[in-house]
């Protein structure tokens, strides 16, 4: 319940405040906990037009991305977010670790296959 309480308040807060990307950022956030990775990564999306350099909704969509099985779209997420900061590369580094919540846990790295669960 708590998710969708902080859904439906942050739709209320985008009614007045249209262009906040750390609102935009922050339901996607709570979309994602939801499991609802296309809704997350449309809100990224949402906060990246709004501002081309939160490095965090780069980060995010490319976890909701993996999650939707978008390898090509997720590696360029983590890029765009390492060269936006690359001193946050200890913070993206979910991307390499292999029992992370990043790429690898979904993927085979090398041969850029979907993991079998």
């Amino acid at each position: 319940m708590v998710k969708i309480q902080a859904i439906v308040d942050f739709t209320k807060a985008l009614e007045i405040v249209q262009r906040g990307a750390w609102i935009y950022f922050s339901r996607g956030l709570a979309w994602a906990k939801k499991g609802n990775y296309d809704k997350a990564i449309i809100d990224y999306g949402e906060a990246l037009r709004i501002d081309p350099q939160h490095a965090w909704a780069y980060y995010n969509r490319g976890k909701a991305r993996a999650r939707n099985g978008d390898l090509d779209g997720a590696t360029a997420d983590y890029n765009k977010a390492l060269k936006i900061d690359p001193n946050a590369d200890k913070a993206f580094s979910y991307r390499d670790m292999p029992l992370g919540v990043g790429l690898s846990l979904f993927f085979d790295l090398k041969s850029k296959t979907k993991v079998q669960r």
